[in-house]
């Protein structure tokens, strides 16, 4: 039952009416809503037949005229405009669509809603044209059990009421102004269809979908376009589709794909099939697919429902329009195939002389961050990647070429770390260590180094698809506006793992890539990828791209690659301390194109770093920074350990059981390990580096002695004091 809604009086009337007049002038197309007592629905059906038509008028019939009792509502026609009605019943739903809007489309001076619902309506004002009408249906949308879980993009042909009552009994409410008194269209954000269709891709992580249907999802049923008739001429309907650019970026899932194919085969009807061979061409073209795939999708679409206005609809966002109808379509000729290879830039030897004239590779750190490139750096769980990245980033923000050893290129870098596994308080503390072990002050950072710990929602890159993958565009999207916002030189993804399906798929691996790389030509930016390692790169072997977990094109296909590995007991020589080899570890590269080849291993420490924030029984938070280590060279081991160790070899001798030099084979009791548990060391390694310094000082020799007790009889090699 509805609501007892007070009849407008006159004096309300004539407010209406100057109110719709005020409408027109600010900018929207209002229209008569009739009563919600007397509508179908609550107040929102537009008075009369052909509305649309009336409300197209200059001006709009609406404003044109006086109000009457039976339609005192008043609604604004939607065409070129972007109005995101949340219909989300639960006050947490609405509020996350509300939030992830003003995110990604802007803050909106336009929301209508009402004092009895948490449903709401957000108002935006196309960039370009007149996009239509779409729609998200959530899993929990159901409106027989009162839940409501949508959102709608009303566009061109829609309307949303923005004045009147709602059935239920309560007016209808602006928060800030109104399109009847001083909101004009003109305020609205301005937002692109991508920007829109990026922002319900990523609402769908928020509320899910429903089988009811998508804004992308163009199929209603089962249908055979092999029995239908022809609705296009060929000629046309090639025209159409070759003015698509059949890249990832224009069509980015297969949905994208399937909606123009389907458009395709619905307009040419059972003749389809004949120009089969002129749609493979086009899809496979630029690698879009392959002929496997493609066959796939093709009769898949043959028994998929399109509207005949789709291929139309796709075309002209790339500019084509409909030939006339009363053009001699027998006259029209297809267009010819478009060839890839004719617009590729080249050069020839020719032009060599000039090379020296080119500007130097952008560089940014070292050898490690490049502008417009991809870098990755990996490692096994808890070895000081994050921390890495963040000393990195305070070099950078600080143009502190000494601080690491590395060169920073360019001063006043900017750096964003965008963090999906530490929230941001977690994050703010390992900063604020990293800072005070280095004593960099906070004044010397300033703004420069930008930390968000954002829902990996947002972010993500690749989705799963069908049987495959499939890049978000959503999410890339996303990542170039955050980058932009904070103007950032350098931004690190850590980790990567919560934004890639398909981890292991050398296809989507590549084609992430490829697509952050054009991020970051087009943000002119360093993005850095903060991976983990697989069980190859644990052991030690990290000296090519099958030390990062997943495919082999996230390496492949990224500029530079780096892999912290621990030292082996080898490089740890004369480090004798247990809890200090467990420490250091190096930075190797497993891809650097622009990176001279290094004559030395550089060594790093975690250094523990406090905070100095315990309170009570809780211990202050502490965390190890990564410092810069200078191995010990003998002439840093204690004078008194190298004397037990020559004392111990030439005692060995004495009684005929001298000790093997190091890297020579020798028999129980007469090894490096043997020596060093002599002295008390714990370390073959650190005994090896002690020897070979005694044998470089000359206090120890390499001879030849018969060893007492051993069954050969003939002289081996052996070690004596001088």
């Amino acid at each position: 039952m509805k609501s007892i809604i007070p009849e407008p009086t006159r004096e309300h009337l004539a407010e209406i009416a100057a109110g719709r007049q005020q409408a027109w002038k600010n900018g929207f197309r209002p229209l008569a809503i009739v009563a919600a007592q007397d509508a179908q629905g609550p107040g929102k059906r537009p008075a009369g037949a052909c509305w649309q038509e009336r409300a197209r008028l200059d001006p709009p019939e609406a404003a044109g005229r006086d109000a009457y009792a039976d339609a005192p509502n008043t609604g604004v026609l939607a065409d070129g405009l972007q109005i995101i009605d949340i219909d989300c019943s639960r006050a947490a739903d609405a509020a996350s669509v509300r939030a992830l809007a003003e995110t990604m489309l802007g803050k909106t001076p336009g929301v209508r809603r009402r004092a009895n619902s948490n449903k709401l309506a957000m108002l935006y004002r196309a960039a370009e044209g007149e996009p239509p009408t779409r729609f998200l249906e959530g899993v929990e949308h159901n409106p027989d059990a009162g839940v409501g879980q949508r959102i709608d993009v009303l566009g061109c042909g829609s309307q949303l009421v923005v004045d009147g009552w709602h059935e239920s009994g309560v007016e209808i409410e602006w928060e800030a102004d109104h399109p009847m008194r001083g909101l004009t269209a003109a305020a609205l954000p301005a937002v692109s269809e991508e920007r829109v269709a990026a922002f319900l891709d990523a609402a769908e992580r928020l509320i899910g979908r429903s089988t009811a249907g998508r804004h992308r999802d163009y199929t209603v049923a089962k249908h055979d376009t092999r029995l239908d008739d022809p609705l296009w001429p060929a000629p046309v309907a090639l025209d159409a589709l070759h003015a698509i650019p059949n890249r990832v970026d224009a069509l980015p899932s297969w949905g994208d794909l399937l909606s123009v194919l389907g458009g395709f085969r619905r307009v040419l009807g059972r003749d389809a099939d004949q120009h089969m061979e002129a749609a493979r061409a086009w899809a496979t073209r630029f690698g879009w697919c392959d002929d496997q795939q493609f066959e796939r999708k093709w009769q898949q679409a043959a028994e998929t429902y399109v509207g005949e206005e789709m291929l139309a609809i796709r075309a002209g966002q790339f500019g084509w329009t409909m030939p006339p109808t009363s053009m001699n379509f027998g006259a029209y000729d297809t267009p010819e195939p478009v060839d890839p290879l004719a617009a590729l830039p080249y050069v020839t030897a020719e032009v060599l002389h000039t090379a020296s004239a080119l500007p130097p590779t952008p560089m940014l750190l070292g050898y490690a961050y490049e502008r417009g490139a991809i870098s990755v750096l990996a490692g096994a769980g808890a070895s000081a990647k994050t921390n890495v990245s963040l000393v990195e980033g305070i070099a950078m923000a600080t143009d502190d070429s000494d601080m690491l050893g590395a060169r920073v290129w360019e001063p006043g870098l900017r750096v964003l770390f965008l963090n999906f596994d530490e929230n941001l308080t977690e994050m703010t503390k390992r900063l604020a260590m990293a800072a005070g072990c280095y004593g960099i002050a906070p004044e010397a950072i300033g703004d420069r180094i930008v930390i968000a710990s954002p829902p990996a929602s947002l972010f993500v890159l690749s989705r799963a698809e069908g049987r495959g993958y499939a890049l978000n565009e959503a999410g890339f999207a996303n990542l170039a506006a955050m980058i932009r916002r904070h103007r950032a030189d350098v931004v690190n993804l850590d980790p990567l793992g919560p934004l890639l399906a398909g981890l292991v798929d050398n296809d989507i691996a590549y084609m992430v890539i490829e697509r952050l790389r054009r991020v970051a030509e087009e943000t002119n930016c360093a993005i850095q990828l903060v991976h983990h390692q697989n069980k190859a790169g644990m052991n030690g072997d990290a000296s090519s791209a099958t030390a990062v977990l997943g495919a082999v094109a996230l390496v492949n296909g990224a500029r530079l690659a780096r892999v912290i590995t621990p030292l082996g007991r080898k490089e740890l020589g004369l480090v004798t301390e247990p809890e200090l080899r467990a420490r250091l570890f190096r930075i190797s590269n497993a891809k650097a194109n622009h990176a001279p080849p290094s004559a030395k291993t550089v060594w790093w420490e975690r250094v523990e770093a406090k905070l100095g924030n315990g309170q009570g029984r809780r211990y202050g938070d502490r965390t190890g920074i990564p410092m810069r280590f200078a191995p010990p060279t003998t002439d840093q081991v204690d004078p008194a350990l190298m004397d037990q160790v020559a004392a111990e070899i030439g005692r060995a001798w004495a009684i005929q059981q001298g000790y093997a030099p190091p890297g020579k084979k020798a028999a129980d009791g007469r090894r490096m390990s043997d020596l060093a548990a002599a002295v008390g060391l714990k370390d073959e390694a650190a005994m090896r580096e002690m020897v070979k310094a005694l044998i470089k000082q000359g206090r120890v020799v390499r001879d030849e002695q018969t060893i007492a007790g051993s069954a050969n009889r003939h002289p081996v090699e052996a070690l004596r004091r001088v």
